[in-house]
């Protein structure tokens, strides 16, 4: 067949008026034509690759119109099979190898002989790894393995890169059998991503593992059935892969099952030290990408169990996020993030506790090629514009000069790394140390920088993009700033009158609850609505504290009362010895290899009397789960509940508010008080496929939250709050500040 022989197999015409035809393409769409059905057919089926479109014209005895009718159908055709990142090209040479009695049964049936692809080569007797003889540029290579061999399977990878094929690998693996995901060089991920997905979001990485070496005993027999069913499924998948139609194959492991006749993709996003490829996903996208239980960045989304008292519209989600740790990734990361919800539906939930995951992946992957190196001084003496150590609130002169303090000054000759950011406020770049930008910073190779502070809380967020992250991010350091604010001096804050319906969220719990909750207004210099949320559990003699910014009060105050009702379940799970959340620390910080020990809490007590467990300076007391674990103490919760019972009363919606959410409205009061706003961007790349950004936001001169051990005491700010908000008259001395521990992590 030359190239001006005319094809028209792939349409199907029916009558639809008198005079009138329907066409419609194999890809489903559907074409009013006006000649007459019957000889539209007749004229179609001498359309099969021997003539040319003329010689059609005249043997059909059509009119003009015919022309025009096939041009147009053949246009869209094009259009639509345009060769899209991946695809393969029409005819290209099929090659298939590997297991032979699979590759047998497909050959008696001609089971994988796919539209639009040459005649398969066969190659069952072939050894695996001396592919590359029968493969040439822009061939399709698929090969059959038994078990998941990776090792074997990276040297076909490797083969296939080499000679610049295109490889989809069929795994037999238990009840299932795994296809694609398709790899094409320079065009999609590796198969590396699929093996280290799967390890990093295995519940036993050792299982897992185990399953990807060779079994003792013989291969178990293949149902016939089976692999007749899956070659079916192969050559559809092969054919839309030819034709440049959406396929499952691009950027999915795809899951097939023959005992229920289901296709279920697996996203796999490429490993963020290997995303230099496009990525391609035809069924899959946004964060729907980030979330499976096999190759998922979340591995899990699941629900946490209430207390019976608790408010039944309270929705708590809890996400295992991938443990990249198994993959010889250096930097701290969290397997746990979780969120909790009054008022939101399931769906509401789990997207928050995907953002939260999200967060901590990319706010923990710390990217060393992105810094440099260097002080202040040099950095400013190449003419680059570089955060200034003078305008960060960290430690005072009196601290620094405390028998064991661990951090060293932030000076102008302090050589650290450093990232590029950028400056909401001016809109220009601005290099930040990378220990202030990404959270786990220190607990990774740049163990051996010189100590600045401890992990930052406060302005990590992640959206659906840069704007909302930064959004997210600028809420979260001015509540905190106001939260680490009032605690520090310990005063009396209005107490807020909940409006009926909110109230009504405590007549939700179960009968006989003695659950109470209720809202204080946290005073601060930006006159925004912050509100902490307090929750007091009187049988289990525990109170906890959660804090929101919102420009409506009604929202600010549920999603208070959400973060301290989160804060509650986590206090409680520490009162059990084999709780979850014990379970989770003891497997972070891998207790037999440290020694027993569990960062900075303290064996489990029975008595709860953790104030004996502690130093009596909080000096010990150094992140925010040992604060909730010391406030287990029934004692602290005494101490702590004077300080939360709050004042006179305010009603809620008297509460100043601003004119929206915008990131443009924060800006405008944050900046009209000369403090500057600065952004990093943080977004992994594998994050960013799934259209969410990651940032952590900046602004010199307020105080990041903090465990009771070391108190953001530096350059007097929050020794000044007090008396800018009219909580005292003067500045306080700093040995009147308080650092007792608060109920809230």
């Amino acid at each position: 067949m030359t190239s001006d022989q005319l094809v028209l197999s792939q349409f199907e015409v029916r009558r639809l008026r008198d005079g009138e035809s329907l066409v419609r393409s194999r890809l489903g769409d559907v074409f009013e034509v006006k000649l007459d059905a019957d000889r539209l057919a007749a004229a179609f089926a001498l359309c099969d690759g021997s003539r040319t479109l003329d010689e059609v014209v005249v043997l059909a005895d059509m009119p003009p119109a015919f022309q025009t009718v096939v041009d147009v159908l053949l246009a869209r055709e094009d259009h639509d099979l345009a060769g899209k990142a991946g695809s393969v090209q029409r005819g290209a040479a099929l090659v298939v190898a590997g297991a032979a009695d699979v590759l047998a049964l497909w050959r008696e049936t001609r089971g994988i002989r796919p539209h639009h692809l040459s005649e398969p080569v066969w190659l069952d007797d072939q050894d695996l790894t001396a592919l590359s003889p029968a493969l040439s540029p822009g061939s399709v290579l698929v090969t059959v393995h038994r078990w998941r061999d990776g090792e074997l399977l990276r040297q076909v990878g490797n083969q296939a890169a080499a000679a610049g094929a295109t490889w989809v690998p069929v795994v037999f693996d238990g009840a299932a059998v795994w296809l694609g995901p398709v790899v094409r060089p320079g065009a999609t991920p590796v198969y590396d991503d699929v093996l280290d997905r799967r390890v990093a979001a295995a519940i036993d990485p050792d299982v897992t593992q185990a399953l990807q070496t060779r079994p003792l005993t013989a291969d178990v027999p293949v149902d016939e059935t089976d692999v007749l069913w899956v070659g079916a499924v192969l050559a559809q998948l092969l054919a839309q892969l030819a034709d440049g139609r959406p396929c499952a194959l691009f950027g999915n492991e795809v899951e097939a099952d023959p005992a229920t006749l289901r296709l279920r993709p697996h996203p796999v996003l490429p490993m963020p030290y290997r995303a230099d490829a496009p990525y391609r996903n035809d069924v899959v996208s946004g964060p729907d990408l980030l979330v499976d239980d096999v190759t998922g960045l979340v591995a899990q989304l699941g629900d946490v169990p209430l207390l019976p008292e608790m408010p039944s519209s309270l929705r708590t989600v809890v996400a295992r996020v991938s443990d990249v740790r198994r993959l010889g990734v250096p930097w701290g990361v969290n397997t746990i993030a979780g969120c909790s919800v009054l008022n939101g539906d399931r769906a509401t939930v789990e997207a928050c506790a995907v953002g939260e995951s999200v967060e901590r992946y990319s706010g923990n992957w710390v990217q060393l090629d992105r810094t440099v190196v260097g002080t202040y001084e040099e950095m400013t003496r190449r003419r680059e514009r570089v955060l200034d150590p003078e305008s960060v609130v960290l430690y005072s002169d009196e601290q620094y000069s405390t028998p064991g303090f661990p951090f060293v000054p932030f000076r102008h000759d302090t050589e650290v790394r450093w990232v590029l950011g950028w400056s909401v406020t001016r809109e220009d770049a601005v290099w930040v140390p990378a220990g202030m930008a990404w959270g786990n910073y220190n607990l990774g190779p740049s163990k051996k920088e010189p100590p600045l502070h401890p992990t930052l809380y406060a302005g990590l967020a992640a959206g659906v993009n840069l704007d909302e992250a930064i959004r997210g991010g600028l809420e979260e350091v001015l509540e905190r700033h106001a939260a680490m604010s009032w605690w520090s001096h310990q005063a009396t804050l209005p107490r807020l009158r909940p409006s009926p319906q909110l109230a009504a969220y405590w007549k939700t719990a179960a009968a006989g609850s003695d659950l109470t909750g209720w809202l204080l207004h946290v005073e601060n210099r930006f006159g925004l609505p912050v509100i902490a949320g307090v929750v007091n559990d009187p049988k289990r003699e525990l109170t906890t504290v959660g804090f929101a910014l919102r420009e409506d009060a009604e929202l600010c105050a549920l999603k208070a009362w959400g973060e301290a009702l989160s804060n509650l379940l986590w206090a409680v799970d520490l009162l059990q010895e084999h709780g979850a959340y014990w379970s989770e620390l003891r497997d972070m910080h891998d207790v037999r290899r440290r020694g027993g020990k569990l960062g900075y809490l303290k064996p489990w007590r029975a008595d709860r009397r953790y104030l004996d467990s502690f130093r009596k300076d909080f000096r010990d007391v150094g992140d925010l789960e040992s604060q909730l674990q010391l406030t287990c103490d029934t004692r602290a919760r005494e101490r702590v509940t004077e300080v939360l019972r709050g004042g006179r009363e305010l009603d809620l919606d008297g509460l100043p508010t601003p004119a929206d959410r915008s990131l443009e409205t924060y800006r405008r009061i944050v900046e009209a008080q000369d403090f500057e706003i600065l952004a990093v961007d943080l977004t992994t790349p594998d994050v960013r496929y799934a259209d969410l950004s990651v940032v952590r936001v900046l602004v010199p001169g307020l105080v990041n939250n903090f465990a009771a051990a070391f108190p953001l005491w530096g350059k007097g700010v929050l020794a000044g709050e007090a008396a800018l908000l009219g909580w005292r008259d003067t500045p306080a001395a700093e040995e009147e500040l308080n650092v007792f521990p608060m109920p809230h992590a």
